[in-house]
C-alpha cells in the first residue's frame, strides 16, 4: 500500500507540472479551477486505494481493487489527454518536437481504453464553462461511450491478470504461494491420509514436586486419546506449562506414561526396542527446535544439526533420510 501511495503521489506531482508548465486551451487559463480539480484527484486517490485494500481484506474479494485500478487508469487517460492538448498548442506555435510527439499521441490516444472516459470527463467539465447543456454532450458521447467503457473494463481485467502472473503467479511463484501450497496439503483431514503410525489411548502422566515441607504429585497429562497418521502434520497448541513438551517426550519414549498406552505402527511402546528403527514409521524421535535456528534452517537441516551433535555421521544420515521419507 505504501508503494502504491508513493507512486500515486509522484504521478500527481507530474500532473501539476504538466498543467502549470505547458500551455493549454482557454479552459486551463483558470488556474483556480485546475488547482481544485487536481487537488480532488490527488486527495481522492489515496482514499480510493486505502478503501479498496481495507474492503478487499474484509470481504475477501478483488472486485474493489479492480474498481480502484479502473479509476486510476481513467485518471491516466485524463493526463494523456491533457498532454495531447498541450502538444497540439505547441505544435501550432511551430515547436518541431511537439509536432513529432503529437503524431505519436494521435495514434496512441484513440486506442487507449482510458481515452473515452477521459474525453467524456473533459466534455462535461468544459460544458459548465461554455454553457453547453449536459444533455447535448451526453448525446454526442452516448453511442461510443458504452462500448469503450466495456472495452476498458475488459482491458483492465487482462491487465490485472498479466500483472498477477508476472508478479506472483505462474511465471514467478513467491515464497508465500509456495508456503500456502504446502499448508493446504498439510491440513487435509487425517482420515484421508494413509495408515496410523501412532495411537495414543488414555494417556496420563504425573510427576512429583517437592517443597521444604512436603512432596506432592502434579498431573501433567490427563486422559489424552488421539491418533497420528503417516504423511500428515499434527500440531499441539497450548499455553506455557500446559504439557506440550511433556506429551512429545512421552510419544518419543523419553518419559513413561503413568497410565495409558502409546502404540507405534501396531507395536506397543514397551516392545519398541525389538523393532528395527531403520524402518520408516516404526520409531518416534524428539527434535527440539531452537528459535535462533528456525528462520534459517529447513526441517531436514534442523534434524541433521541435532543428529550430528549426538550421533555418528553414518547414523545421522540414515536417521535424517528415514525421517524425511516418513
Amino acid at each position: 500500500v505504501t508503494f502504491d501511495l508513493v507512486l500515486y503521489g509522484i504521478f500527481c506531482a507530474a500532473v501539476f507540472v504538466l498543467v502549470y508548465m505547458l500551455p493549454s486551451r482557454d479552459f486551463f487559463l483558470n488556474l483556480d479551477a485546475v488547482l481544485a480539480l487536481f487537488l480532488v484527484l490527488a486527495l481522492s486517490g489515496p482514499g480510493i486505494l486505502h478503501s479498496s485494500y481495507i474492503l478487499e481484506a474484509l470481504f475477501k474479494t478483488d472486485v474493489l481493487c479492480f474498481a480502484s485500478l479502473f479509476a486510476l487508469r481513467s485518471f491516466v487517460g485524463i493526463v494523456f489527454l491533457e498532454v495531447g492538448i498541450s502538444m497540439t498548442v505547441l505544435e501550432s506555435q511551430g515547436v518541431a518536437r511537439a509536432a513529432r510527439a503529437n503524431d505519436i499521441l494521435r495514434w496512441l490516444l484513440p486506442i487507449l481504453p482510458e481515452y473515452p472516459v477521459a474525453r467524456t470527463f473533459y466534455d462535461l467539465i468544459e460544458s459548465n464553462f461554455t454553457g453547453t447543456k449536459v444533455d447535448y454532450v451526453w448525446g454526442l458521447q452516448r453511442e461510443s461511450l458504452l462500448p469503450n467503457v466495456l472495452f476498458a473494463i475488459f482491458d483492465s481485467v487482462i491487465y490485472s491478470g498479466i500483472f498477477w502472473l508476472v508478479r506472483g503467479g505462474l511465471f514467478k511463484p513467491s515464497e508465500c504461494s509456495r508456503n500456502k501450497a504446502g499448508s493446504s496439503a498439510a491440513v487435509r483431514p487425517a482420515q484421508a491420509l494413509s495408515q496410523k503410525i501412532l495411537r495414543i489411548t488414555g494417556v496420563h502422566f504425573s510427576y512429583k514436586t517437592s517443597s521444604s515441607s512436603s512432596q506432592r504429585e502434579e498431573r501433567g497429562l490427563r486422559g489424552l486419546t488421539f491418533s497420528v497418521y503417516s504423511k500428515g502434520v499434527l500440531g499441539f497448541v497450548g499455553s506455557c506449562g500446559s504439557g506440550k513438551s511433556t506429551l512429545l517426550k512421552v510419544l518419543a519414549g523419553v518419559l513413561v506414561p503413568t497410565k495409558g498406552t502409546v502404540s507405534r505402527a501396531d507395536v506397543a511402546a514397551g516392545e519398541c526396542d525389538r523393532v528395527s528403527t531403520s524402518t520408516p514409521g516404526l520409531a518416534t524421535g524428539y527434535c527440539p527446535q531452537s528459535g535462533g535456528l528456525f528462520p534459517t534452517m529447513t526441517v531436514e537441516e534442523h534434524m541433521k544439526f541435532y543428529a550430528d551433535l549426538f550421533a555418528s555421521s553414518t547414523d545421522s544420515k540414515q536417521t535424517v533420510k528415514s525421517a524425511n521419507n516418513f
